[in-house]
C-alpha cells in the first residue's frame, strides 16, 4: 500500500532503502579486508556512500518522512518497509514491499555507480 506521496518522495525512501543497504554492505567488507590499498578504496567509497545518505535524510526529515526498520515476510522472499509523513497533525502511511533479489540488484547497480565514480543521488 502506497501513501499519497510525491514521485519525488517515493524516490528519495526507495534511495534510503538502498543506501542503508550499501553502507550495511560496505561495512561487512570494510571489517573483513586486510590490504591497504582495497581498503582505502572501500573506506572512500564508504564516506561518499555516508554523505549521500546524511543529505537523503535529512531531506526526508525536512518533509516529515520517516522509514522504519525493515519486516521480512513469512516466506523470506520479501520484505516490507513501512514510512510515514506527518503533515498537518496527522500521519499518512505506506509500504513499501520488495522481492529480496531485487534489493541485491539496486544494491549492485549503486556500487558499479560508485566504483565508477557516479554515486550523487539520483
Amino acid at each position: 500500500m502506497k501513501a499519497r506521496l510525491s514521485n519525488e518522495l517515493h524516490n528519495a525512501i526507495h534511495e534510503k532503502i538502498v543506501l542503508d543497504l550499501t553502507i550495511h554492505y560496505l561495512n561487512g567488507k570494510i571489517e573483513k579486508e586486510q590490504d591497504g590499498k582495497e581498503l582505502d578504496f572501500l573506506n572512500k567509497i564508504f564516506y561518499r556512500v555516508s554523505q549521500d545518505r546524511r543529505n537523503n535524510s535529512v531531506f526526508l526529515k525536512d518533509n516529515g518522512i520517516k522509514v522504519f526498520e525493515p519486516v521480512p515476510d513469512d516466506d523470506g522472499l520479501f520484505i516490507a518497509y513501512t514510512y510515514s509523513q506527518s503533515i498537518n497533525g496527522g500521519f499518512k502511511e505506506g509500504e513499501s514491499r520488495y522481492w529480496r533479489a531485487a534489493l541485491k540488484n539496486h544494491l549492485r547497480n549503486k556500487l558499479e555507480d560508485y566504483y565508477r565514480g557516479n554515486g550523487e543521488v539520483h
